[in-house]
């Protein structure tokens, strides 16, 4: 529920309804990369650039999509979100240590 009300959020920017540095202060910048979504994330990071907030937008995708990567992700992970996210910051999910990794296998 919190993807979609951050993509709502940068589709109406994305669509001139609402200033897209209003609808970045208020809801994309806020939670970080905590409120994205796989495959939407394009339009919240295209909303944070019309904003002008490319440092937030370009670390959004380190913590993002380089999540994935950190994980050993050869692919998109469709559920990767906040638990998995807390998981490798914790250090408690790796790729490297034989534990369990998002996308189910050991290593």
């Amino acid at each position: 529920m919190i993807a979609l009300y951050f993509l709502l959020s940068a589709l109406i920017a994305l669509a001139g309804i609402v200033p897209a540095e209003t609808a970045n202060k208020e809801v994309l910048e806020v939670g970080g990369a905590h409120g994205f979504s796989t495959f939407y994330g394009y339009y919240m990071l295209k909303a944070q650039a019309l904003a002008g907030d490319y440092t937030d937008a370009i670390q959004n995708m380190k913590d993002y999509w380089g999540g994935m990567l950190d994980l050993g992700g050869l692919a998109v992970y469709l559920q990767y979100g906040r638990q998995i996210s807390q998981l490798r910051l914790s250090g408690k999910t790796s790729t490297s240590t034989g534990r369990k990794t998002p996308h189910g296998s050991t290593s």
